[in-house]
């Protein structure tokens, strides 16, 4: 009888606890953090609210965080001086389509001055990747990544937390563009 009387009382919890798993369904929170310099957000807006944004809402309540630079211009990974349009067309886009909870605009050049890129220079001299621009950007981004943790984790906590940045091929409907 003692026996029966665990078992009985086993179930009754269990059956508690998924009644109390399926109320936290409908309350999942995830967070998407946006980070580094998304050069052409406007491009891929469409993609990341298609694949990224809209199924996260399906699942819960989405909470976007983001972190960039304020830079005019960002040398590419492949050579050359490309123009941003900045961290205002950015933010005015998370502010409009998305619950914008979080967010920083952190001046690069300021960024810059208190950086330490020479173990970074050396490596890649020593390595020979890559130029000095691209291995700056690259410190930036790692910057850039961490910030955007220290934002959205003093939100949290998250069920779960999608990272995402400006991915190539996104844009134009998921398809590359010939070079």
């Amino acid at each position: 009888r003692i026996v029966a009387v665990l078992l009985l009382a086993t179930r009754a919890a269990a059956l508690r606890r998924r009644d109390r798993a399926d109320e936290d369904a409908d309350r999942r929170r995830v967070a998407v953090a946006f980070w580094g310099i998304n050069r052409s957000l406007d491009k891929c807006w469409p993609s990341i609210k298609a694949r990224i944004l809209k199924p996260l809402e399906r699942v819960g309540a989405v909470s976007v965080f983001f972190h960039t630079f304020d830079v005019k211009t960002a040398s590419q990974l492949l050579g050359g001086v490309a123009a941003v349009p900045g961290a205002a067309p950015e933010l005015a886009l998370f502010r409009n389509q998305t619950n914008l909870v979080a967010w920083e605009v952190e001046d690069q050049a300021a960024f810059d001055a208190t950086a330490d890129f020479r173990a970074f220079l050396r490596a890649r001299r020593a390595n020979r990747l890559y130029d000095d621009a691209t291995v700056r950007n690259l410190v930036r981004a790692l910057h850039s990544l961490r910030a955007v943790t220290e934002i959205w984790t003093a939100h949290g906590p998250f069920d779960a937390v999608v990272y995402a940045s400006r991915p190539r091929g996104l844009e134009r409907g998921g398809r590359r563009r010939p070079r």
